[in-house]
């Protein structure tokens, strides 16, 4: 799978933050899903594009444990009720994969493109994320998608 490359400016991401364990983050990222569909919309948000980004530096699905922020783009200087969790995303260069289809089989190309698609030697610190169109299906957790990996320039 060949990504593009794209520079993308400082972001501010808002919504809810969760630590999950391998063994059920499937099921328990789901729940947070629904959890901020169930609170949206977020004070200040712009879209219907949805993030999931993994707080950690080196954060993605196949790790033990990882903190996962649910969220949507929000202006930097907006004002955010206790309840919602921010990151400051800094402007960096990614490599975007595409996908389309079901979130299960998506979760499967993090160890791929970490350990064959991406030389080590490429990678940047900086959390990595998953973009989820407005026509990604919730429901069903189908449809359009991209995961984001900082690289180095």
């Amino acid at each position: 799978m060949t990504p593009r490359l794209e520079r993308a400016p400082a972001l501010r991401i808002a919504g809810l933050r969760r630590t999950h364990l391998a063994g059920n983050h499937p099921e328990t990222t789901r729940r947070q899903w629904f959890e901020l569909v169930g609170i949206s919309p977020v004070a200040g948000q712009s879209s219907q594009i949805g993030y999931g980004v993994y707080c950690d530096v080196e954060g993605h699905p196949g790790l033990p444990r990882f903190d996962y922020l649910t969220g949507v783009i929000v202006p930097a200087d907006q004002p955010l009720p206790p309840s919602i969790d921010a990151i400051d995303l800094l402007p960096s260069t990614y490599a975007v994969f595409g996908y389309d289809g079901n979130v299960r089989e998506m979760r499967a190309l993090w160890p791929r493109i970490l350990g064959e698609w991406i030389a080590p030697d490429r990678l940047a610190p900086g959390p990595r994320f998953e973009r989820f169109s407005a026509e990604f299906e919730p429901v069903l957790a189908s449809g359009p998608a991209e995961i984001w990996v900082p690289i180095a320039e």
